[in-house]
């Protein structure tokens, strides 16, 4: 390995490591948010069902003077109440709650793509037989919270899809149509792209070491680590062939 490969290498992992330090901060970040969100609901929501109970009491009352004091205690009831709803609105809104919510209501992977392996081509149905295992530890990971919500939801609907064209496709071979190799080449992608997000995802959990709680594991990094192991593999094969080339030619000689 020369200088430059060094450098290449040392910048790599210095960019991982900063990215991993980014995305634990973002999670950090996010998760104060949410937790101002719902104290702000919290808190807004008990503080103005307090002072519209206390405004209803006077306006009960009948005095003129303590009717008054209510329509002024209605003013901050409606503001209190006002910033519960808009804390409950946003954090609803929140792309995490989205995706636990999905989760949470088993909307994540839909039933279709579980379904009998007779319902996609033949030729494929080992290499989704794999994809839907890798699909499975990835929903394991994602219930312990190793996997970002949206990162679990971003797979299931590509998983979905990649069903529907494969059941399509078998209906229309059987009719003469041809297979495409591209879908094939997709199946297989993904799976390999869920088999590096579940080994991020435990690797992060290990060098989290005595940590509590780390940033889960998401599809973009999943990429960069497939692209990272493919290129090794592919300058370990180069280095090999030019070995055995050598060795052919002195073998010649």
């Amino acid at each position: 390995m020369d200088l430059d490969d060094l450098l290449e290498d040392l910048l790599e992992d210095a960019g991982k490591a900063a990215r991993r330090g980014a995305r634990r901060v973002q999670a950090g970040a996010a998760g104060a948010r949410r937790t101002v969100r719902r104290g702000v609901r919290a808190v807004g929501g008990v503080s103005a069902a307090a002072l519209l109970a206390i405004a209803i009491a006077l306006f009960a009352t009948g005095n003129a003077v303590l009717q008054v004091i209510a329509a002024v205690v209605l003013v901050p009831a409606v503001v209190a109440g006002g910033a519960a709803l808009t804390a409950h609105v946003l954090d609803r809104r929140d792309p995490r709650t989205v995706a636990d919510r999905a989760l949470r209501r088993g909307e994540a992977l839909p039933a279709t793509t579980q379904a009998d392996l007779t319902q996609v081509p033949v030729d494929v149905a080992d290499d989704w037989r794999r994809l839907l295992q890798a699909r499975a530890l990835v929903a394991d990971l994602g219930r312990d919270g190793w996997i970002a919500g949206p990162s679990q939801l971003e797979i299931d609907g590509e998983v979905a899809r990649l069903h529907r064209l494969l059941v399509a496709e078998r209906r229309t071979t059987a009719l003469g149509g041809r297979a495409s190799p591209e879908l094939r080449g997709q199946v297989g992608e993904l799976a390999d792209l869920l088999v590096a997000l579940a080994d991020d995802a435990v690797q992060l959990q290990v060098q989290a070491g005595a940590e509590r709680s780390t940033a889960p594991a998401t599809l973009t990094d999943a990429r960069d680590h497939l692209r990272s192991l493919r290129a090794a593999r592919r300058e370990v094969a180069d280095i090999d062939d030019q070995v055995r080339g050598r060795g052919q030619v002195g073998g010649t000689a």
